[in-house]
């Protein structure tokens, strides 16, 4: 059952600009507003223009660190960052990107501790679960908590280029069907939101007609890992041919970069330039190719490669997986890795070369000293290895070296890697390694050597275990250079293939294998075949010189062949591929819509739904969704009708959840005849699912005739004392409440009710008062933001109190998580109102809970805005007075104690209660509060787990209407 509205009610509403008092704060909203358009550069220019008439806005140094970050200056946007944190360590986003600065410079453990404190203050700020992946992918290994976490930053941040990229990075770290892995890039790139190029630079020149334009771009023109691959083709072009043009998008330089500058045509350093500027470059050059080397790594600008640059667009190099995009002509493969079902991985036509897809050589003045015999020569036993990122180690490459480990004794597994830089990652892995099985006696966690003394690091291993699905790439190349030979696991596309072609091109194809029993025999066999390791390490460099994987010549030559041909094909039409990459399930495109639309990200959850459609054109969830721009500009009457008229599309769930929302938009439009008329469907539907049962009940309960007040046949004590006493510094507030309660709910027969007032940070004292008293029988704690609109509200709760201790509007029956309101939907309970956010002067009946008992026990946890106790409560548990200033964490608490120390707790959902949301309590202790609550007791800040939001709910015209409904839905 989709409830589109409740996203509006649970949503944070504090984003937005923070205005300066100064003249300047249109600049600031200017800068804002270009940065969350995605036009960083321009926004950046906005925010030095804004700091230089005000310094020190913290909002201004941390959003201009944002920006830098995303295209590529972490130097400075850590510098700001950490300006910004100097001067208020109390704002979310500047404790995040603190946290996220030191997880950088490898203090995971420190980093991590901000994190939590972030997530406690602010669990809805959705760049923690970004800086948290970070932390899971480079410092645990743990690739299926990267991928759910940074997920979730994407869907909050859309169009934020940098955070879809790491989702796609990080998925290619998982251990996932590779069609999967290819239809996640599709979706990102048929979800791109359109570029709306500004300007039009005309060509310089005339082309000549005797030369090639060849364009590379990249911001990895360095010293990178693709200054390996790079240069070789660079230096060997036949500049006779081909007119080399560099675009470098990155604010660093080095020697590496004057390498690359000295052999090229033109250099152009474009870091700088704003994304108009850049493509206006590159078209002004009548590039005939563009070749992009970054892919979704690094700070690409992949996106604008939806633009036509070039003649043709080739994606080479620096990233395994597709671009996922249909603007992109070709990729770089060779022989080795084209696979007859290619087009089910690639969106780009294969460029399949005759020996390699790409050349290795470190082009060093000092080559690393190459080893004249493997290690176990001098060893006397086997030193398997693996070097590179600990991610790509998956628990079945774990289930295979634990075997490998078992049949070869005495062998020792060498694990290198850059993570280990981090104090974190070395214990991180070593539990793994240990779950998983290894004889951790034999097992060594290295860290990763730096220049010639990391090439010479692989003189100390036999044989490379190379992993899968992502194989070792770069640091492949870097093995068999220094002559140590690679099992490789081979799949269906390039990433886990590359292995495949290194080794075939190496003359090595016996050390490739399809699975995991092959992986175990021939690394086994290989470990014992002391002559073959001796032989392929002291014929390794002549191997690599003798193919286009080591020899540039002739990687180059090969190269320009096929750029030649298939210009050709492209001038005539005659490329023809068609990309059959598969597309995300429906479920799993409205789940990000959705998501979108909490984050007020409706343009992007628009273009989702409209993709999701595209391919599953009855999808009825979809459908439902796609609503939501017709509903938030108030157009209730379209959005009912487009539902009705694709309703015999639905199956029977969404047909249920169809009508549903058919009969709200009707609700809101005043259009009530035809809302009954909806209604009464409902009869030819037994739903499923508890909570889509209770959501039907309530809307028969809408027109369904109310029952007339009656006061309660229950037995009540024949008298007592109620005490209501209610925290709130603003008088005239506290009259409303109490004239409020004095003229809607009724007395109750040899009851008196009273009503104190206390200030807000004196309330721990009022509470300990109120419970030492005598003379009261019943406390009622009342918050200022609640609202009582049940007549029979007090009759209710002492009838109640007769059989409970202590008794709220909402609760939950566990407290597992912090945030126990975003537990599952079956765990919670509660009724109340809130004001609409559709349509003024409409109110949303809100339940929580599975059937329609009125009165729900079992409870663990109560809201702090109505807490009602009898007299034995008042002595089971003391409030604690340092959980002040963090809402109704108090009020929680407390109830939580009562109920730990024997109380009963209950929830009534039908006490008319009015939460008023523009009634802010005190939080200016949250961040402290929050946190210690969680530690206290253990809860997990960062759960695997999508938050339950949802609410069974119906609109009213009327809080009369709301009292009515709520009435007969309980009348049972």
């Amino acid at each position: 059952m989709l409830l589109k509205f409740i996203w509006r009610w649970i949503k944070e509403k504090s984003i937005g600009v923070h205005k300066s008092e100064n003249s300047q704060e249109d600049v600031l909203a200017a800068a804002s507003a270009l940065m969350i358009e995605g036009k960083l550069r321009e926004a950046i220019d906005k925010y030095h223009k804004y700091l230089k008439i005000d310094p020190y806005n913290v909002i201004a140094l941390n959003d201009l660190g944002v920006c830098l970050a995303n295209i590529g200056d972490m130097q400075e946007a850590h510098r700001l960052f950490g300006l910004a944190y100097c001067m208020d360590d109390s704002y979310t986003p500047a404790v995040v990107n603190h946290a996220s600065f030191l997880i950088d410079q490898k203090q995971s453990i420190e980093g991590l501790f901000y994190l939590k404190s972030a997530r406690a203050l602010d669990p809805k700020f959705s760049h923690i679960n970004a800086v948290y992946a970070r932390l899971c992918l480079n410092y645990r290994g743990d690739v299926k908590a990267a991928r759910y976490f940074q997920l979730r930053a994407w869907v909050a941040d859309f169009d934020n280029l940098r955070l879809a990229n790491s989702y796609l990075f990080y998925s290619s770290y998982d251990d996932i069907d590779e069609r999967l892995l290819a239809a996640e890039h599709r979706f990102w790139a048929e979800t791109l939101r359109p570029i709306k190029k500004q300007a039009i630079t005309e060509a310089r020149g005339k082309k000549s007609s005797e030369k090639f334009r060849i364009g590379y771009w990249s911001p990895d023109f360095r010293n990178h890992s693709v200054r390996y691959f790079f240069r070789p083709l660079q230096e060997n072009h036949n500049r006779e041919k081909f007119e080399i043009f560099i675009y470098h998008d990155s604010p660093f330089s080095d020697g590496q970069t004057d390498h690359i500058k000295e052999a090229c045509d033109e250099f152009n350093s474009v870091f700088e330039l704003t994304d108009d500027s850049l493509m206006n470059l590159m078209q002004s050059h009548q590039l005939d190719i563009l070749v992009e080397l970054a892919g979704h790594t690094s700070h690409n600008r992949a996106a604008l490669l939806q633009e036509r640059l070039a003649t043709v667009q080739i994606t080479a190099l620096g990233y395994p997986p597709t671009t996922g995009l249909g603007t992109v002509d070709v990729k770089l493969l060779d022989r080795y890795l084209l696979t007859d079902d290619a087009p089910y991985y690639y969106t780009e036509m294969p460029l399949v070369l005759p020996t390699s897809f790409w050349c290795f050589d470190p082009i060093e003045e000092e080559p690393a000293a190459l080893a004249t015999d493997p290690p176990v020569v001098r060893n006397g036993y086997v030193t398997f290895g693996c070097v590179g990122n600990i991610a790509k180690i998956n628990e079945r490459i774990l289930v295979c070296w634990r075997e490998i480990m078992r049949r070869v004794p005495r062998s020792r597994l060498l694990i290198r890697a850059i993570n280990f830089d981090d104090a974190a990652a070395e214990p991180a892995l070593y539990n793994r390694f240990q779950i998983a099985g290894l004889p951790m006696e034999r097992v060594d966690l290295c860290k990763a050597e730096g220049g010639k003394a990391y090439f010479e690091s692989y003189n100390d291993i036999d044989i490379i275990l190379d992993t899968s699905p992502f194989n070792g790439g770069t640091t492949t190349c870097f093995a068999v250079y220094m002559g140590v030979p690679v099992v490789t696991w081979a799949g269906k596309s390039l990433i886990s293939r590359m292995g495949l072609s290194i080794m075939s091109n190496m003359g090595a194809p016996e050390l490739v294998v399809t699975d995991a029993d092959e992986y175990v025999r021939r690394s086994v066999t290989l470990s014992q075949d002391v002559t073959y390791l001796r032989r392929f390490k002291q014929e390794a460099r002549q191997r690599l010189r003798q193919t286009g994987l080591g020899n540039g010549q002739i990687f180059a030559k090969e190269f320009e062949q096929a750029c030649i041909e298939l210009l050709v094909q492209k001038a005539t039409g005659s490329l023809g591929y068609v990309s059959q990459i598969d597309v995300l399930p429906a479920e799993e495109m409205v789940r990000r819509a959705y998501g979108a639309l909490g984050y007020d990200q409706g343009d992007a959850a628009q273009r989702i739904l409209t993709y999701c459609l595209r391919h599953y054109p009855n999808c009825g969830s979809a459908h439902i969704l796609f609503t939501s721009t017709m509903e938030g500009e108030r157009r209730f009457e379209q959005a009912a009708t487009y539902l009705l008229e694709r309703l015999d599309r639905f199956n029977d769930e969404d047909r249920c959840a169809a009508l549903v929302n058919v009969a709200r938009n009707q609700i809101l439009a005043d259009l009530l005849d035809q809302a009954y008329d909806t209604v009464q469907q409902f009869a030819d539907f037994v739903p499923k699912n508890v909570f889509d049962q209770c959501q039907v009940q309530l809307y028969q309960a809408r027109f369904t005739q109310p029952l007339s007040l009656t006061t309660s046949k229950k037995t009540l004590p024949i008298k007592g004392r109620l005490c209501c006493l209610i925290p709130c510094d603003d008088l005239s507030r506290f009259e409303i409440m109490c004239k409020q309660l004095q003229s809607i709910c009724l007395p109750v027969l040899g009851w008196e009710i009273i009503y104190e007032r206390c200030e807000e940070h004196q309330r721990v004292a009022a509470y300990r008062a109120a419970c030492a008293r005598s003379d009261i029988n019943v406390l009622l704690l009342l918050q200022k933001n609640i609202d009582i609109y049940e007549p029979l509200f007090f009759q209710e709760l002492v009838t109640a109190l007769e059989k409970y201790d202590v008794v709220g509007y909402a609760g939950a029956t566990r407290w597992k998580i912090l945030d126990w309101t975003t537990d599952a939907f079956e765990y919670k309970a509660g009724g109340f109102m809130i004001p609409s956010t559709e349509k003024i002067g409409f109110f949303e009946v809100m339940l929580l809970g599975a059937g329609k008992l009125c009165l729900q026990d079992g409870i663990a946890v109560l809201d702090g805005g109505l807490l009602a106790m009898n007299r034995a409560a008042l002595s089971l548990a003391d409030c604690d007075a340092n959980l002040l200033g963090a809402e109704t964490l108090l009020e929680q608490m407390w109830s939580y104690a009562i109920q730990f120390a024997g109380g009963k707790l209950a929830v009534h959902r039908n006490l008319g209660v009015m939460v008023r949301q523009e009634i802010s309590l005190d939080r200016r202790y949250c961040a402290s509060v929050r946190t210690e609550i969680a530690e206290k007791h253990k809860f997990d800040l960062f759960q695997m787990k999508n938050p339950d939001m949802a609410f069974v709910s119906i609109p009213t015209s009327s809080i009369k209407q709301a009292i009515e409904i709520l009435n007969v839905y309980f009348q049972e």
